[in-house]
């Protein structure tokens, strides 16, 4: 029996250490996270198929990896069997999970113990991962592979879930590496766990289709190989014979094929080779083996053509975007482990270009990890096209591939130098692989005190790139960040504060207070009103919103919560539920821009501010701004925007000022918070609202009173302009009384004759909605003519009447003005 060396023990019981540290992770997770939306689906619907074979209550998934996480819901004897349900004759899965498994008290009986089994098959994998790593990259990068996986936050968080992405993950990476296992050494024994497990993966994802071109490059590779490395038979004559390569050819390529044969057996086994007609397959007359499978694939086209909301950097969307994926990727994946795949892309770039190391990419290499380096690379590229754009967790089926990868960084170099004239010292090549494994040690631990310090919220992890947790919600939504997981932890929360009943948003299907929250429902809530009252000044309260609902998704209206996005949250539970502690504004008016027209009807004002008897102004802010009662009461300014395609946030690059007209922006205007924006077109046209609460003008020296009706406090205007150009000058002023006849401002710009040169009479503030102490800022334009010869002008201001044309004071106020 051979001897095992000190290394590798030492190996066995790091691996050994890791293992433990990871399933401690998924342990953690499992129990103190509550119920995600899916879960329970994916839970009751496996339950369904161990109980009775049936895919009745399935949608667009495989069975496999639902029924090895159901099995131990056969040990709560009291929960009511899905084919029990009043909704089970119609495969309502929501309604019969509902019923069933969602409604079982205490909930956490029907979850934790199947999230243990899933995660045991999380924990098996990565064990398995060891030894694919070590086969491929030695026993040091395999190592390095475990310990990828066991501080990647994104693989423990649904290692530990009841949903088919890790069954994906799991069973996608068999399936390549036993096929490549068999490409590299064809044996039957291989031949046969291949196509077992081919077969099995086919059963646990449907995306698992695409192991059946990324095996078919690998076997073409395989006939290659086999023709340059085996000498050719050769003919009487001495010519090359081809006889030896074609019958490479076809024991590879039928070696294929029946793989492929025994994989779609073994798929119809699990489906209890059930053969019937498929609707809108086949004319929905011959009948298919493996019917069900086939209603699946149906139902995903269904789903893909239809989209599913999501949301990216701001944006909603139902049919997604290309960049999801990509930016989901850079953003979710840790830090260290993207340098480490840079390093090994790097290593492996420069190895092909060095001369000395170009053995090392021999076609028996490449052969016998092709598969594992196509699959990711196709996956990848098929992903980009996806319209269901709802999470990272679609990524899990490459990162076993990643982590391998990844590793590869630490896999010892060439013993030759760079130019192949001699080798290396045994010296300096061992003090390169210290160095790359002090390298490579720093960057895992610097891994894992980012998976164990956000344990057990690994479903909200972000990377620094992306400004972590605490940022990472504006960038992505759904399984991404909160996914319902929080409802334990503000359960606890509320407890430990003396919080009392919360004000709830979040995306569920079950009742939070199963886990002890006390909550008013508000929208998607069940119960509540679809769209939340007063959603431009939310009722007093403390609100609990779920960041994914903050996000948009999945709301009626995906800018109801934009009120909140502008504020800071007091708190925030799991990472991403965010507590608010609201005071409402007691605003006394709104004056909306009438250009192009006021963007709040009267109901949506009542309805979306929740202020009775609210003073209602329009006035045109192309040429006024006004600051009702001088900003002595609180109130609102709304004024219709261009379409916009992203959302914003408290703390983001925008300005209180974005969205207003530039002149407006300039104003000496304090006080203004942007409060809600709607950023495109629904029943009301795209605006944006701002509260206004002692926002007035600064204070003026001196009034001068403009015929007992309108006090002026200042005029602004550039001392030095040129002919031929449009001159801004703004005015202020006061209200002093209401008039009874209509009214305008004037400006005029005389020489020493008086006649004047350009004129700029205007008033955009209906002397209707006068009321004393409104102030105003008049913007006239003056359009100089080029003919306008260079001097000193005077700028003459007033008010007059314009029934009569006539001033309301005979004395004009001036300033005087270069023309150059």
């Amino acid at each position: 029996m051979k001897r095992r060396s000190t290394g590798q023990w030492v190996r066995y019981v790091a691996l050994l250490c890791v293992l433990i540290v990871l399933f401690a992770q998924m342990l953690c997770a499992a129990t103190e996270l509550s119920a995600t939306v899916d879960e329970g689906f994916h839970l009751t619907s496996g339950y369904e198929y161990l109980r009775t074979g049936r895919v009745h209550l399935f949608d667009e998934h495989a069975p496999l990896a639902k029924a090895l996480f159901s099995w131990p819901l056969y040990l709560v004897p009291d929960l009511v069997p899905p084919e029990a349900a009043a909704g089970y004759a119609d495969g309502d899965l929501i309604a019969v999970a509902q019923e069933t498994t969602l409604a079982y008290r205490p909930l956490d009986r029907v979850i934790v113990a199947p999230r243990v089994a899933a995660a045991l098959i999380a924990w098996l994998f990565a064990a398995l991962l060891y030894r694919a790593a070590r086969t491929v990259t030695g026993p040091i990068a395999g190592l390095v592979a475990v310990a990828l996986c066991a501080f990647d936050p994104n693989f423990v968080a649904h290692g530990s879930l009841l949903t088919t992405d890790m069954g994906a993950a799991v069973f996608s990476f068999v399936a390549i590496w036993s096929g490549s296992l068999w490409l590299e050494r064809p044996t039957r024994l291989r031949w046969w766990i291949a196509a077992l497990l081919l077969g099995l993966a086919q059963s646990a994802k449907l995306t698992a289709l695409l192991i059946y071109p990324v095996l078919a490059i690998g076997v073409l590779g395989a006939i290659v190989d086999a023709s340059r490395a085996e000498p050719a038979e050769r003919g009487p004559e001495g010519d090359p014979g081809s006889r030896w390569n074609w019958r490479i050819a076809g024991e590879r390529a039928l070696g294929y094929v029946g793989m492929v044969g025994v994989s779609l057996l073994v798929l119809w086994a699990l489906y209890g080779f059930e053969l019937r007609p498929v609707d809108g397959v086949l004319g929905g007359q011959l009948p298919i083996p493996a019917a069900s499978h086939v209603e699946r694939w149906v139902r995903l086209q269904d789903n893909l053509a239809y989209g599913r909301e999501s949301f990216l950097l701001g944006q909603n969307s139902m049919s997604g975007w290309v960049l999801y994926f990509p930016i989901a990727f850079l953003t979710k994946t840790p830090l260290p482990l993207l340098l480490m795949l840079a390093w090994a892309l790097a290593k492996w770039v420069w190895r092909q270009t060095t001369p000395s190391s170009r053995t090392e990419r021999g076609w028996e290499s490449l052969v016998r990890t092709s598969p594992m380096v196509v699959f990711p690379i196709i996956y990848g590229f098929a992903s980009l096209a996806s319209r269901l754009n709802i999470g990272y967790r679609h990524l899990l089926p490459v990162l076993p591939f990643l982590y391998i990868g990844a590793a590869y960084a630490v896999v010892p170099g060439p013993e030759t130098n760079r130019t192949g004239s001699g080798r290396v010292t045994l010296s300096r090549r061992v003090g390169r692989e210290k160095v790359a494994h002090l390298v490579a040690a720093g960057l895992i631990a610097w891994m894992a005190f980012g998976a164990l310090s956000i344990a057990p919220d690994g479903l909200a992890f972000f990377n620094e790139l992306a400004g972590g947790p605490a940022n990472g919600w504006r960038l992505l939504a759904d399984s991404n960040t909160d996914w319902g997981q929080t409802f334990k932890a503000l359960a606890a929360f509320q407890q430990e504060s003396d919080l009392g009943t919360v004000k709830l948003s979040a995306f569920t299907f079950y009742d939070p207070a199963a886990y002890g929250v006390d909550y008013e429902p508000i929208s998607p809530m069940p119960g509540a009103p679809e769209v939340l009252p007063r959603r431009f000044n939310p009722a007093g309260g403390i609100y609990a919103i779920s960041a994914t609902t903050l996000d948009g998704v999945p709301l009626a209206d995906p800018a109801m919560f934009d009120w909140f996005r502008h504020r800071a949250p007091y708190a925030r539970v799991g990472q991403v539920m965010l507590l608010f502690d609201v005071q409402p504004l007691a605003g006394e008016w709104i004056a909306q821009c009438s250009v192009p027209t006021p963007p709040l009807t009267a109901v949506a004002i009542d309805e979306g501010l929740g202020v009775p008897g609210l003073r209602r102004i329009a006035f045109d802010c192309e040429r006024s701004w006004i600051v009702p009662g001088g900003g002595a009461a609180p109130g609102w300014y709304a004024l219709a925007i261009p379409e916009q395609t992203r959302l914003r946030w408290h703390g983001s690059a925008e300005s209180n000022t974005e969205y207003l007209p530039e002149w407006v922006a300039a104003l000496p205007v304090e006080g203004l918070a942007l409060g809600y924006v709607q950023p495109r077109n629904s029943a009301l046209p795209a605006f944006a609202l701002w509260e206004c609460a002692g926002c007035g003008l600064p204070a003026s020296q001196s009034l001068t009173d403009v015929g007992g009706v309108i006090a002026f406090r200042g005029l602004s205007a550039p001392s030095v302009v040129k002919a031929g150009e449009t001159v801004e000058v703004l005015t202020a002023w006061e209200i002093v009384a209401s008039p009874n006849r209509p009214i305008s401002l004037m400006l005029h710009l005389s020489g020493d004759d008086g006649i004047p040169v350009a004129v700029g009479d205007a008033l955009g503030y209906p002397v209707e909605q006068w009321q004393p102490g409104d102030q105003l800022v008049q913007r006239h334009r003056l359009e100089l003519s080029e003919a306008v010869s260079p001097g000193v002008y005077t700028l003459r201001t007033g008010a007059y009447w314009l029934d009569d044309l006539s001033p309301l004071t005979s004395k004009p106020l001036t300033a005087q003005m270069r023309v150059e």
